[in-house]
C-alpha cells in the first residue's frame, strides 16, 4: 500500500488519503474519503469505520457542549 497520499479513486490511493488525513489528525477527512472506497472495501472496514464515526459523533457532542457551555458563562 502506498506511504504517500495519492490520487485516484483506487482503493490504494483512496487508504493513501485515509491515512494521510489521520496523520494531520483530520477524523472528518479521513471518513469522507474512505468514504470513496468501493463498497466491498468499506464492508470489510466496517468496524474500523463505525468506531471513527462513533468517536466523530462524540468529538462533535463535546465542542457543542463546550460551546453551550462557555455561552452560559
Amino acid at each position: 500500500r502506498s506511504l504517500a497520499p495519492r490520487n485516484g479513486v483506487s482503493p490504494d490511493a483512496v487508504l493513501s488519503r485515509v491515512e494521510d488525513r489521520l496523520r494531520q489528525d483530520d477524523l472528518d477527512g479521513a471518513l469522507t474519503e474512505a468514504g470513496q472506497l468501493p463498497s466491498e472495501a468499506q464492508a470489510a472496514m466496517g468496524t474500523w469505520l463505525a468506531a471513527a464515526r462513533l468517536r466523530a459523533g462524540a468529538v462533535d457532542g463535546l465542542t457543542e457542549l463546550e460551546t453551550a457551555l462557555s455561552a452560559t458563562n
